[in-house]
C-alpha cells in the first residue's frame, strides 16, 4: 500500500509539478512512513525554493528525526539565502539554535559535581599530557579525555553564568536580523523574538534591549508603545512594579501630548486601582492639554462622584462634570446617561436636570435623534411630580423616534405605576400611530393583565381597535371576548361575539 501510494504520488508530482501543495503532500506522507524523504524534499525545494514551509519540514526533519544539527543548520541557512524577507524562517532558525545552546541537564549536573570538586583539590592535568596520544599508555589516554572532558565543563559552567557566551550563536542571528530594515520596522516580528526568548533562561537583558528596540523605532505608534512598557507585567520573570510602569507610561503620555497615549494610560491606571494618580495627576493634564477622550471623562465622573463629597462640594462638582461634557462630548450618550445618573441621586438639583433637557432640546437637538438617550432623560424626569410636562416629553420622544420600542414600552411601564395618566397615554399612542395594528396589540396586552383596574380605557381602546382592523383580523376580537370574561360582562361578550361573526363574514 505504501509503494503503490508513492507511484501515485510521484506520477502526480510529475504531471503537475507547479503544485507546491501536492509536494507538500508528498512530503508529508515520506516522512510519516520513511519513503525516500531525503529525496523526495531536495526534488520538492528544487521546484519551489520560495515556498518556507518546505524548507522548515527539512529543517525539522534533519534536527528532529535524524538528529542532523549541522544539516538542519545548512538547511536553514539555505532557506535564508532564497528567501531573505521571511521572518518564520529567521525566527525558527533562531529557535533551533537557541535549543542547540541550551546544555542537557547531564551537563548541568556534571559542572555542579566539577565545581564541587574544584574547592576540594585541583583535578587539571593539561600540563602532564602530551599532545601524542600514539605514545601513551592507555591509562594516560584515559586521563587525558576526562580531563578534554573537565575542560568543557569548565567552560559551559562559565557559558552558563554568561549569556552572551551560551546564547552567541542565537544572538549573532538576532543581532543580523534587526539589521534589516524591514524587520526593524515590523514591531510584531520582534514581540515574537522576546516571546521565543522569554521560554530560554538568562535572556531578560536581551529580551529588554529588544523592547527598547521597539519603544525607538515606534515612537509614534502609540499602541505598539503602550504593548512594549507594560508586556514586562505578563512575563513573571521579569519582575517590575505596576507604578513604574503607569509612570512610565505617564511619561510618554506627556511628551507625545497624544489622546490615545493619555486613555491608555488612564486605562491602566484604572484596571490597576491607581484612582488618586489617575484623578491627581492623568486626568487634570489631559484636560490642560485638550487630549481628553470620551473613556477618560466617563471614568473620571464615575470615579469623582464616588468620593465622600459634602453637598457644595458636590453641586460644584456637577457643575464642573457637565461643563466639562458640554465642551468635549456634548452628543455622548453614555456620559448623558452617566451624568443625569448622578443627578437622580440628589433631588434638590432636579432643575438643574431639567435646564440641561432643555438645553439639549434647543441647542444638541441631534443626540435627542438617537433612542438611547432618552432612557436617561426619563429616568431622571419621571421625579417631577409635573406629569403633563413629562407627557410632552414622551410626546416628543415618540415624534422624534417613531420606530423605536423601548420609549414606548418605557411609557407604558410608567403609566401602569401612574394610572391617573393611562387614558392619557392611551390617546397619545392612538394619535401617534393611528393605523398600527401591533401598536394596538402591544397596548391591549399590556392593559389585559390589569383589565378590571383599566377597565374603561382598554374597553375604548378595544372599541377602537375593532372599529379599525376588526374586519381584517380575529384576534382583536379574541382579546375584546377575553376582556369581557375578565371583567364578567357575559352577556356583552354575546353582542361582541355576534358582530365579530358578521364582521369577519363580510371579508368572504
Amino acid at each position: 500500500m505504501i509503494q503503490l501510494t508513492a507511484e501515485l504520488f510521484k506520477r502526480a508530482t510529475s504531471k503537475y509539478d507547479t503544485d507546491y501543495i501536492l509536494w507538500k503532500g508528498f512530503v508529508d506522507f515520506s516522512i510519516r512512513y520513511h519513503y525516500q524523504t531525503k529525496e523526495i524534499l531536495n526534488r520538492a525545494i528544487n521546484l519551489h525554493p520560495n515556498v518556507v514551509q518546505l524548507w522548515l519540514l527539512q529543517a525539522k526533519y534533519y534536527f528532529e528525526l535524524e538528529n542532523d544539527t549541522t544539516s538542519a543548520r545548512n538547511t536553514l541557512q539555505r532557506s535564508l539565502q532564497m528567501n531573505k524577507n521571511s521572518s518564520e524562517l529567521w525566527i525558527q532558525f533562531i529557535k533551533m539554535e537557541l535549543l542547540l545552546a541550551l546544555p542537557s541537564v547531564d551537563d548541568v549536573v556534571a559542572c555542579e559535581e566539577l565545581s564541587k570538586n574544584d574547592e576540594e583539590k585541583n583535578t587539571e592535568k593539561e600540563d602532564v599530557m602530551s599532545d601524542d596520544e600514539d605514545n601513551l599508555t592507555a591509562e594516560e589516554k584515559r586521563e587525558k579525555r576526562l580531563a578534554l572532558e573537565q575542560q568543557r565543563l569548565k567552560q559551559l559552567a562559565k557559558d552558563i553564568e554568561q549569556p552572551e557566551e551560551l546564547y552567541k550563536m542565537p544572538f549573532t542571528i538576532i543581532n543580523e536580523m534587526i539589521k534589516r530594515e524591514d524587520f526593524l520596522n515590523d514591531a510584531k516580528v520582534i514581540f515574537d523574538i522576546i516571546e521565543l526568548l522569554s521560554n530560554f533562561p538568562k535572556t531578560l537583558e536581551k529580551q529588554q534591549f529588544l523592547l527598547n528596540l521597539i519603544l525607538n523605532h515606534h515612537v509614534h505608534d502609540e499602541h505598539i508603545i503602550y504593548k512594549a512598557i507594560t508586556y514586562p507585567i505578563y512575563h513573571p520573570l521579569m519582575k517590575v512594579d505596576r507604578y513604574d510602569i503607569l509612570k512610565q507610561l505617564h511619561k510618554k503620555a506627556t511628551i507625545m501630548q497624544s489622546k490615545i497615549m493619555y486613555t491608555l494610560t488612564s486605562k491602566f491606571a484604572i484596571e490597576n486601582q491607581y484612582h488618586h494618580y489617575y484623578l491627581q495627576k492623568i486626568f487634570p493634564e489631559a484636560n490642560q492639554s485638550h487630549c481628553l477622550s470620551e473613556y477618560m471623562c466617563y471614568d473620571y465622573f464615575a470615579l469623582m462622584f464616588e468620593r465622600p463629597v459634602n453637598e457644595a462640594k458636590n453641586y460644584e462638582l456637577i457643575r464642573e462634570l457637565l461643563n466639562v461634557q458640554l465642551l468635549y462630548f456634548p452628543e455622548s450618550i453614555p456620559l448623558l446617561s452617566l451624568y443625569l445618573k448622578i443627578l437622580v441621586g440628589t433631588d434638590h438639583i432636579l432643575s438643574m436636570a431639567i435646564d440641561h433637557i432643555n438645553y439639549l432640546r434647543s441647542s444638541r437637538a441631534a443626540i435627542l435623534m438617537k433612542p438611547k438617550a432618552w432612557t436617561p432623560l426619563f429616568e431622571l424626569l419621571e421625579l417631577n411630580p409635573n406629569k403633563k410636562k413629562l407627557l410632552d416629553l414622551y410626546r416628543e420622544a415618540m415624534t422624534r423616534c417613531p420606530e423605536d420600542p423601548t420609549i414606548r414600552d418605557h411609557l407604558l411601564r410608567y403609566a401602569l405605576s401612574n394610572p391617573s395618566i393611562m387614558e392619557s397615554v392611551v390617546s397619545l399612542f392612538t394619535t401617534l400611530s393611528s393605523n398600527s395594528l401591533d401598536l394596538y396589540k402591544v397596548m391591549i396586552n399590556t392593559l389585559m393583565n390589569h383589565a378590571m383596574y383599566f377597565k374603561k380605557t382598554l374597553e375604548r381602546l378595544l372599541l377602537r381597535a375593532t372599529s379599525d382592523f376588526g374586519h381584517e383580523d380575529h384576534s382583536i376580537w379574541i382579546d375584546f371576548l377575553t376582556f369581557c370574561y375578565k371583567t364578567n360582562q357575559g352577556k356583552r361578550a354575546q353582542h361582541i361575539y355576534q358582530d365579530a361573526v358578521s364582521k369577519l363574514r363580510s371579508i368572504d
